[in-house]
């Protein structure tokens, strides 16, 4: 790893990233609101920003392809899918041979969406994963 001069772009840069984090973490709020899930942890590594749901699901942005969220499942869950149909279709996550829906920022135009645009961007998106993975929207 060789080490690279840190810009000018630094403080914008990480403002921006910490505003994406606080606007999925508002989503995830929103959905677990509407019992589309229950426990949400974060994680931040030097290679990825992650939450992790509920113990089978998680969105990950990784560093080195901050332009796009991957929304995918652990492992273990594949037992408790009843059509894995639906997840052939799915992207391979870069690195590893696990399948994530993506929704990339710049196929979606989204950094010329205002904060409100944005933000209904990413529930929109996220909300879809939780209907395919076919999670139920209320407990009880």
């Amino acid at each position: 790893m060789s080490i690279q001069k840190v810009s000018w772009e630094y403080k914008n840069g990480l403002k921006s990233f910490l505003n994406l984090l606080n606007m999925i973490e508002t989503v995830l709020n929103s959905l677990q609101e509407e019992g589309f899930l229950h426990k949400i942890n974060s994680e931040i590594t030097k290679s990825y920003s992650s939450f992790y749901l509920d113990d089978d699901f998680w969105i990950c942005i990784k560093l080195d392809d901050p332009e796009k969220i991957f929304f995918g499942y652990k492992e273990h869950y594949t037992k408790k899918i009843e059509n894995i149909e639906i997840f052939k279709n799915m992207t391979k996550l870069p690195d590893h041979d696990i399948p994530a829906r993506v929704y990339d920022f710049n196929e979606n135009h989204f950094f010329e969406l205002p904060k409100a645009g944005q933000q209904k961007e990413i529930f929109d998106f996220l909300k879809e994963c939780f209907e395919v993975i076919k999670i139920p929207i209320k407990n009880g």
